[in-house]
């Protein structure tokens, strides 16, 4: 019987030894230095959305955060107000606030969310023709074939569901000036510029290597990159004779070893893209072997580094697929550094690995 007794008090002592041996360090488990902000909220003003707050009480020299899910941006000065313009309706927004002082000290976020209302088109097309439709400035921008006769177009359009359009879909419209086009849901009233240009759409990606035209020289990256590889399968999607190669190591090492092993185009080669332009890149990408590929993209001197995966699948491999890295929406810094490291599956298969046709696309 004394030896039940013991083992019961046995498991009820244990719980708390083992709690006593975490390491408490560890854990930060206290309050913030700072408070957070008060009262925040948000008044739309026009396009726009103006976000308020108070500060607390007897902290002075103070910054503000104000995260969204598209940037971040600081502001210092003791700041209760930001406004945030162009602001599309019937899209939910989050909007988050943190301050902090000149110790560092930083403040939990309190955030506010909201959802414009009102209505939107969102397809505009004339035939098998889309236009292009911005919803942040409201504009809409129509490219059709050489000799189409811009006075007798009869365009359709998707929009809001309970809302009115005018001129209403499908009715004939002139389109040798741009046309404004109006929807009203629940009173609320929106206008759309939409313009008909005859000639070839631009396009909305910019080529920064293909292997043809296009070629800056790939530098090594724990690599042998050739330069000049001839493209090994030409009846996939990818048709280019050209484009960039390495040899996969299955030894692991500076030649093609490493699982970063890959090629870079910086220093003369370096390029110049500014993420507030663009949001993705695409590459073609030929291997053996299935798993992520990384394009990692830095500002000059190898700084503001970020580190973008796709995947290249098993259902194909040996042929070319696109791939999409998208940038991440808070990066503000230019991009200069472009590192494709397409063999991050390993360095157990040695093969040769393929890479062309990288582009960056257009917001």
């Amino acid at each position: 019987m004394k030896k039940h007794i013991k083992l019961y008090l046995l498991l009820l002592v244990l719980p708390f030894i083992a709690a006593s041996c975490y390491d408490r360090n560890n854990f930060d488990i206290s309050a913030p230095n700072l408070p957070a902000v008060n009262n925040l909220q948000y008044t739309l003003i026009g396009d726009s959305v103006k976000l308020t707050w108070t500060l607390p009480q007897g902290h002075d020299s103070l910054s503000a955060s104000i995260a969204s899910s598209d940037a971040t941006v600081s502001v210092s000065g003791n700041p209760t107000s930001y406004t945030f313009g162009l602001v599309e309706v019937l899209k939910e927004y989050s909007f988050t606030v943190k301050i902090k002082d000149t110790k560092g000290n930083l403040s939990l976020g309190q955030t506010v969310r909201f959802t414009r209302p009102g209505a939107k088109i969102t397809k505009f097309a004339v035939d098998t023709i889309n236009g292009k439709v911005d919803n942040l400035k409201r504009e809409i921008t129509l490219y059709l074939p050489v000799g189409t006769n811009v006075k007798t177009l009869k365009p359709t359009a998707e929009f809001t569901t309970g809302a009115t359009l005018s001129p209403a879909s499908g009715t004939t419209v002139d389109f040798t000036n741009p046309v404004t086009y109006t929807i009203v849901k629940d009173n609320l009233t929106f206008t759309y510029t939409v313009t008909a240009i005859v000639a070839e759409a631009p396009l909305d990606y910019v080529v920064v290597y293909n292997g043809e035209n296009v070629a800056p020289i790939w530098g090594n990256l724990a690599a042998d990159v050739i330069n000049d590889a001839v493209n090994p399968l030409t009846t996939g999607i990818n048709k280019t004779l050209k484009c960039c190669s390495i040899n996969r190591d299955n030894v692991s090492g500076d030649h093609g070893g490493q699982p970063w092993s890959g090629g870079a185009l910086w220093g003369a080669n370096k390029v110049n893209l500014d993420p507030a332009i663009y949001n993705k890149f695409t590459v073609m990408v030929l291997k053996e072997t299935a798993g992520d590929v990384q394009l990692e993209i830095q500002r000059d001197g190898e700084n503001d580094k970020d580190w973008l995966r796709a995947n290249y699948s098993g259902a194909h491999l040996g042929e070319w697929q696109e791939l999409t890295f998208m940038i991440p929406a808070g990066r503000t810094a230019v991009i200069n550094n472009i590192l494709i490291e397409p063999g991050i599956d390993g360095v157990d298969h040695a093969q040769t690995i393929y890479w062309d046709e990288l582009r960056i696309y257009k917001k």
